[in-house]
């Protein structure tokens, strides 16, 4: 019979009170893990604003040609304040309206309803998938939208010239196409703006001229750019309103001893001679505007203001124009369209180094928000071939210039540069590298100087969600961030050239999928961190520790009863 050895009860006690203390240890570990996880969220989400949109009510069907209308709320669920725009768009991603001047501030907790209207237009016919957006949520839906009736613009006569002060009139011949007897509004517009408009209705195939006057005012003298347009066609022809003679007149005698008559001689020299002051500035602006829209009292910062039509097939040209051409995604964008070539910038305006060029395109306020190629013209002289490698075209967003992603090449003794763009502002081609753009921070879609929405400047390469929620809307994991026009990242929900991988994926399954992929997204985020949180800082061994401690505990108990 083997004896006990005197002194096991002691190593017994020894293992028996580390196992204790390893159960002690592990438990304290486990509830500073629990503590850590439960303070991550609320960490994470510090300082974070996040916009989420629900749609509450749409036109679910609509004829191409009226207006579809979409009501929505946006909440702020985050905890800080932020100004945001929300845009919505069509099937094709592109943005058909928007609040973004101002963009939409919404406190913590707040909500705020906003309405958004499509005006739909001929090739918009089909099931279309609808979405508003802001940098973070969205929402979708699915609208009909049946084939309209349209008419057709034959032609536009006007009794140009006329005096100022004097009426317009513009007689406008549309035809209906439709086998079915329509009734569709045609109006006039000067310079971009409805002057005056009339219902007309029409049989199957019938031909109507229809007569509209514009009342202009004693000051409205100079050229304009009139557009006789109904929905979906337009033709743009240039009138002429004189000075009228009464005008003259006052002007030739005022002043009895003829002085007043020199001055006006002195100062139309002056204009001759381009001279330094803010008219004769205008006027050389006026001047050198080949057929363009002059009647604006233009900026003395403008060098050369020309104008173009958008006919229908979404491209305007411009062949005298360094801006020679605008080339929308969207085939059926029409209207008029303005580019200034500036001599100078607006007051606040950084300039940006070696520009080669700087512009401002305005064009209508129904496609200010469109995706576009932008085509710059130069000759060799203006930039050589050898600079080719260093240009590039940023656009102002409000508070910088951002850069787009653009290419130049050189054929024939022409160097032309192609950017793409969502939205119009002032543009600046240049050859001075990137120390003077932000690249892919574009701005809001409809930014103009002294109207922006202000540009979020905290985008960083890690934020591969896409400005305008494509992340959000069942694209989380697409690895393109095609939203911007530099290639990197652009969290401000403006760039233009979106390219989406997969806007017919996920999203067309759920009209509920892109708000729930954002808040997955949300919440797997602040997971990730409170787990990192509780690796790096929690003290003890944690759960398994204390779970082998309580076995060892066990074990050892066991044994000393049956040695016993």
């Amino acid at each position: 019979m083997r004896s006990e050895s005197p002194d096991r009860p002691t190593k017994f006690v020894v293992i028996a009170t580390l196992a204790a203390l390893l159960l002690v240890l592990g438990a304290l570990g486990a509830l500073s893990a629990v503590g850590v996880a439960a303070e991550a969220p609320s960490q994470t989400a510090d300082g974070d604003p996040f916009f989420a949109v629900e749609i509450t009510d749409y036109d679910a069907a609509v004829t191409e040609g009226d207006a579809l209308v979409v009501e929505a709320t946006v909440t702020n669920e985050g905890t800080t304040a932020d100004s945001q725009q929300i845009h919505l768009k069509d099937d094709r991603n592109n943005i058909v309206d928007s609040v973004a001047s101002p963009a939409l501030t919404l406190e913590p907790n707040e909500s705020k309803d906003v309405t958004l209207t499509w005006d739909t237009g001929p090739g918009d016919a089909g099931t279309e998938r609808i979405k508003v957006v802001s940098d973070h949520g969205a929402d979708n839906r699915t609208v009909q939208i049946d084939e309209g009736s349209f008419f057709t613009v034959e032609g536009v006569e006007t009794d140009s010239p006329v005096e100022a002060g004097d009426d317009l009139t513009a007689t406008v011949t549309v035809t209906n196409d439709d086998p079915n007897v329509t009734t569709r509004d045609v109006w006039i517009e000067v310079d971009g703006d409805s002057v005056a408009e009339s219902a007309v209705e029409l049989a199957p195939g019938e031909t109507q001229s229809q007569t509209l006057t514009w009342t202009d005012t004693a000051d409205s003298a100079g050229n304009w750019s009139l557009a006789a347009a109904t929905t979906g066609d337009r033709l743009t022809t240039e009138v002429t309103v004189t000075e009228s003679e009464s005008s003259e007149s006052t002007d030739g005698s005022d002043g009895s001893d003829g002085s007043d008559d020199s001055t006006d001689g002195s100062d139309e020299s002056t204009d001759d001679d381009d001279g330094g002051s803010a008219n004769s500035s205008d006027d050389s602006a006026k001047d050198d505007d080949e057929g363009s829209s002059s009647g604006w009292s233009i900026p003395t910062y403008v060098e050369k203001r020309d104008n173009g039509a958008v006919e229908g097939d979404g491209v305007v040209e411009l062949p005298a124009n360094e801006v020679a051409v605008v080339d929308f995604d969207r085939e059926t964008v029409s209207g008029l369209l303005i580019v200034d070539k500036l001599r100078e910038l607006p007051e606040g305006v950084t300039a940006p180094d070696e520009a080669v060029g700087m512009y401002r395109i305005d064009p209508d306020d129904e496609f200010a928000d469109e995706n576009a190629t932008v085509t710059f013209a130069y000759s060799n002289e203006t930039l050589e071939e050898s600079a080719l490698d260093r240009v590039e075209v940023v656009r102002w967003n409000g508070t910088a210039w951002t850069e787009l992603d653009a290419e130049a090449t050189s054929a024939d003794g022409r160097v032309t540069v192609d950017a793409e763009t969502r939205g119009f502002s002032l543009f600046a081609v240049t050859t001075g590298g990137e120390s003077n753009a932000t690249a892919g921070a574009e701005s809001p879609a409809n930014t103009t100087p002294g109207g922006e929405a202000a540009a979020d400047a905290n985008a960083t390469s890690s934020a591969n969600e896409t400005a305008d929620s494509e992340a959000a809307d069942a694209d989380a994991n697409s690895t393109d961030t095609d939203e911007t026009d530099a290639n990197s990242t652009d969290t401000n929900s403006t760039d233009t050239n979106s390219t989406d991988t997969d806007e017919t994926g996920a999203d067309e399954t759920d009209e509920d999928a892109a708000s729930n992929d954002s808040e997955t997204e949300t919440a797997d985020d602040s997971t990730t961190d409170a787990t990192e949180a509780s690796e790096d800082e929690t003290p003890g061994f944690g759960v398994v520790a204390a779970l082998l401690a309580l076995a060892v505990t066990a074990g050892v108990a066991t044994r000393g009863r049956r040695r016993e």
